[in-house]
Protein backbone atom coordinates (compact mmCIF):
# COMPACT_ATOMS: atom_id res chain seq x y z
CA UNK A 1 0.00 0.00 0.00
CA UNK A 2 1.44 3.62 -1.05
CA UNK A 3 1.78 5.83 1.54
CA UNK A 4 1.91 9.63 0.46
CA UNK A 5 4.73 12.11 2.44
CA UNK A 6 2.33 14.20 4.26
CA UNK A 7 5.30 15.01 6.96
CA UNK A 8 5.48 18.74 5.85
CA UNK A 9 3.72 21.28 7.93
CA UNK A 10 3.04 24.44 7.65
CA UNK A 11 6.00 25.92 9.62
CA UNK A 12 8.02 24.52 6.99
CA UNK A 13 7.11 27.88 4.99
CA UNK A 14 7.99 29.91 7.78
CA UNK A 15 11.38 28.36 7.59
CA UNK A 16 14.84 30.01 5.82
CA UNK A 17 14.26 28.52 1.77
CA UNK A 18 18.27 28.23 2.36
CA UNK A 19 19.51 24.90 3.83
CA UNK A 20 20.93 23.76 6.59
CA UNK A 21 24.39 22.70 5.88
CA UNK A 22 24.84 18.75 5.95
CA UNK A 23 21.25 18.35 5.69
CA UNK A 24 18.95 17.79 2.64
CA UNK A 25 16.09 20.04 1.90
CA UNK A 26 12.42 18.95 3.08
CA UNK A 27 11.13 18.34 -0.57
CA UNK A 28 14.43 16.19 -1.10
CA UNK A 29 14.19 13.90 2.00
CA UNK A 30 13.73 10.05 1.46
CA UNK A 31 12.46 9.29 4.96
CA UNK A 32 8.82 8.76 3.70
CA UNK A 33 10.01 6.32 0.71
CA UNK A 34 12.16 4.74 3.00
CA UNK A 35 9.46 4.22 5.59
CA UNK A 36 6.66 3.17 3.01
CA UNK A 37 9.72 0.22 1.92
CA UNK A 38 10.18 -0.73 5.16
CA UNK A 39 6.52 -1.72 5.95
CA UNK A 40 6.51 -3.51 2.92
CA UNK A 41 9.84 -5.48 4.06
CA UNK A 42 7.84 -6.30 7.11
CA UNK A 43 4.89 -7.73 5.54
CA UNK A 44 6.71 -9.99 3.69
CA UNK A 45 7.53 -13.26 5.88
CA UNK A 46 11.01 -13.81 7.26
CA UNK A 47 11.95 -16.79 5.21
CA UNK A 48 11.66 -14.33 2.06
CA UNK A 49 12.50 -11.16 2.36
CA UNK A 50 15.94 -9.62 2.14
CA UNK A 51 18.07 -8.76 5.34
CA UNK A 52 17.61 -5.01 6.06
CA UNK A 53 21.00 -4.52 5.08
CA UNK A 54 20.65 -5.88 2.01
CA UNK A 55 17.78 -3.57 1.82
CA UNK A 56 19.54 -0.66 2.53
CA UNK A 57 21.70 -1.55 -0.32
CA UNK A 58 18.70 -1.82 -2.88
CA UNK A 59 18.21 1.72 -1.65
CA UNK A 60 21.51 3.29 -1.54
CA UNK A 61 21.27 4.24 2.15
CA UNK A 62 22.82 2.21 5.01
CA UNK A 63 21.75 -0.07 7.53
CA UNK A 64 21.93 2.12 10.13
CA UNK A 65 19.64 5.08 8.41
CA UNK A 66 16.81 1.51 7.83
CA UNK A 67 17.38 1.22 11.70
CA UNK A 68 16.62 4.47 12.62
CA UNK A 69 13.48 4.48 10.57
CA UNK A 70 12.25 0.91 11.27
CA UNK A 71 11.99 2.47 15.21
CA UNK A 72 8.59 3.75 15.61
CA UNK A 73 7.75 2.86 11.75
CA UNK A 74 3.99 1.20 13.76
CA UNK A 75 3.63 4.48 15.37
CA UNK A 76 4.68 6.75 11.46
CA UNK A 77 2.12 4.85 9.88
CA UNK A 78 -0.76 5.04 12.33
CA UNK A 79 -0.39 8.45 11.86
CA UNK A 80 -0.58 8.86 8.17
CA UNK A 81 -3.33 6.86 8.38
CA UNK A 82 -5.02 8.91 10.70
CA UNK A 83 -4.70 12.16 8.55
CA UNK A 84 -5.86 10.50 5.60
CA UNK A 85 -8.97 9.66 7.04
CA UNK A 86 -8.93 12.62 8.52
CA UNK A 87 -8.81 14.76 5.47
CA UNK A 88 -11.45 11.83 3.59
CA UNK A 89 -14.13 12.98 6.54
CA UNK A 90 -13.65 16.57 5.79
CA UNK A 91 -13.49 15.92 1.90
CA UNK A 92 -17.05 14.67 2.34
CA UNK A 93 -18.19 17.23 4.53
CA UNK A 94 -19.12 14.80 7.24
CA UNK A 95 -17.75 13.57 11.07
CA UNK A 96 -15.55 10.71 11.06
CA UNK A 97 -17.79 7.51 12.11
CA UNK A 98 -16.99 5.44 15.29
CA UNK A 99 -14.36 2.82 13.20
CA UNK A 100 -12.68 6.35 11.96
CA UNK A 101 -12.15 7.79 15.01
CA UNK A 102 -10.86 4.53 15.99
CA UNK A 103 -8.24 4.71 14.19
CA UNK A 104 -7.67 8.21 13.75
CA UNK A 105 -7.39 8.62 17.71
CA UNK A 106 -6.97 5.23 19.77
CA UNK A 107 -4.55 3.40 17.17
CA UNK A 108 -1.52 5.72 17.31
CA UNK A 109 -1.74 6.37 20.95
CA UNK A 110 -1.58 2.27 21.01
CA UNK A 111 1.54 2.40 18.75
CA UNK A 112 3.35 5.16 21.20
CA UNK A 113 2.78 3.08 23.78
CA UNK A 114 3.91 -0.17 22.68
CA UNK A 115 6.90 1.92 21.11
CA UNK A 116 7.81 3.82 24.35
CA UNK A 117 7.71 -0.28 25.53
CA UNK A 118 10.55 -0.75 23.19
CA UNK A 119 12.82 1.82 24.13
CA UNK A 120 12.18 0.39 27.72
CA UNK A 121 12.90 -2.87 26.65
CA UNK A 122 16.29 -1.73 25.13
CA UNK A 123 17.10 0.04 28.66
CA UNK A 124 16.77 -3.21 30.45
CA UNK A 125 13.92 -5.72 31.71
CA UNK A 126 10.83 -4.89 32.10
CA UNK A 127 8.48 -5.19 35.20
CA UNK A 128 5.88 -8.02 35.35
CA UNK A 129 3.09 -4.63 34.30
CA UNK A 130 4.53 -4.36 30.94
CA UNK A 131 4.84 -7.47 29.61
CA UNK A 132 1.11 -8.07 30.77
CA UNK A 133 0.79 -5.06 28.83
CA UNK A 134 2.93 -6.01 25.97
CA UNK A 135 0.64 -9.88 25.84
CA UNK A 136 -2.79 -8.31 25.93
CA UNK A 137 -1.84 -6.08 22.80
CA UNK A 138 -0.04 -9.05 20.99
CA UNK A 139 -3.25 -10.95 21.19
CA UNK A 140 -5.00 -7.93 20.40
CA UNK A 141 -2.70 -8.81 16.89
CA UNK A 142 0.09 -5.68 17.23
CA UNK A 143 2.77 -7.63 16.09
CA UNK A 144 5.53 -4.69 17.09
CA UNK A 145 4.03 -6.04 20.48
CA UNK A 146 4.82 -9.42 19.78
CA UNK A 147 8.69 -8.39 18.57
CA UNK A 148 9.20 -7.15 21.70
CA UNK A 149 8.05 -10.21 23.77
CA UNK A 150 10.64 -12.36 21.75
CA UNK A 151 13.32 -10.06 22.50
CA UNK A 152 12.87 -8.40 25.77
CA UNK A 153 13.33 -9.73 28.98
CA UNK A 154 11.23 -9.92 32.60
CA UNK A 155 12.83 -9.09 35.49
CA UNK A 156 13.34 -10.72 38.73
CA UNK A 157 11.35 -10.27 41.85
CA UNK A 158 14.46 -9.15 42.92
CA UNK A 159 14.75 -6.49 40.58
CA UNK A 160 11.42 -5.57 40.54
CA UNK A 161 11.16 -4.88 44.62
CA UNK A 162 14.64 -2.55 43.58
CA UNK A 163 12.95 -0.80 40.54
CA UNK A 164 9.71 0.07 43.05
CA UNK A 165 12.30 1.33 45.43
CA UNK A 166 14.05 3.23 43.39
CA UNK A 167 10.44 5.23 42.21
CA UNK A 168 9.58 5.40 45.78
CA UNK A 169 12.75 7.07 46.17
CA UNK A 170 12.62 9.37 43.04
CA UNK A 171 8.57 10.32 43.87
CA UNK A 172 10.06 11.31 47.43
CA UNK A 173 12.64 13.09 46.58
CA UNK A 174 10.68 15.07 44.03
CA UNK A 175 7.81 15.67 46.83
CA UNK A 176 10.36 17.05 48.88
CA UNK A 177 12.17 19.61 46.34
CA UNK A 178 8.77 21.22 45.45
CA UNK A 179 7.37 21.40 49.18
CA UNK A 180 10.77 23.12 50.18
CA UNK A 181 10.73 25.49 47.46
CA UNK A 182 7.40 26.46 48.67
CA UNK A 183 9.03 26.81 52.41
CA UNK A 184 10.99 29.07 50.94
CA UNK A 185 9.10 31.19 48.73
CA UNK A 186 6.67 31.27 52.35
CA UNK A 187 9.48 32.05 54.42
CA UNK A 188 10.49 35.10 52.12
CA UNK A 189 7.14 36.19 52.84
CA UNK A 190 6.96 35.96 56.55
CA UNK A 191 7.35 33.92 59.06
CA UNK A 192 6.67 30.06 58.90
CA UNK A 193 4.01 28.08 60.07
CA UNK A 194 5.14 25.20 62.66
CA UNK A 195 4.03 22.80 60.35
CA UNK A 196 6.53 24.17 57.85
CA UNK A 197 9.28 24.37 60.27
CA UNK A 198 9.09 20.61 61.08
CA UNK A 199 8.58 19.80 57.71
CA UNK A 200 11.80 21.73 57.05
CA UNK A 201 13.46 20.50 59.96
CA UNK A 202 12.65 16.57 58.88
CA UNK A 203 14.25 17.21 55.50
CA UNK A 204 17.46 18.72 56.07
CA UNK A 205 17.98 15.79 58.87
CA UNK A 206 17.61 13.58 55.44
CA UNK A 207 19.87 15.86 53.56
CA UNK A 208 17.62 17.21 50.79
CA UNK A 209 19.15 19.71 48.85
CA UNK A 210 18.57 23.11 50.14
CA UNK A 211 16.85 22.31 53.24
CA UNK A 212 19.70 22.06 55.64
CA UNK A 213 20.93 25.89 54.38
CA UNK A 214 17.26 27.05 54.18
CA UNK A 215 16.78 25.81 58.13
CA UNK A 216 20.13 26.87 59.33
CA UNK A 217 19.26 30.61 57.50
CA UNK A 218 15.99 31.03 59.09
CA UNK A 219 17.35 30.06 62.64
CA UNK A 220 20.24 32.77 62.10
CA UNK A 221 17.57 35.01 61.28
CA UNK A 222 15.04 34.41 64.54
CA UNK A 223 18.40 34.67 66.77
CA UNK A 224 19.44 38.29 65.87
Amino acid sequence: MKIENNESTGSDSQRNARPVRGRKPTQESRSAEFRVRLIAWRQTPESSRPSLRALAGQLGTTHQMLAYYLDGIDTWHAKEQAMRIRERAVAEGREMTMRECCEAIVLPGLFREIEELRRQAKRGPLDHWQVQTLNLFAKQGFSGAKEILEKCRQMTPQEERQARASETAAGFASAASDTIARIRKEAESGPLSPQNVLRLKFFARRGHPGAKELFQSLRTQSTQ
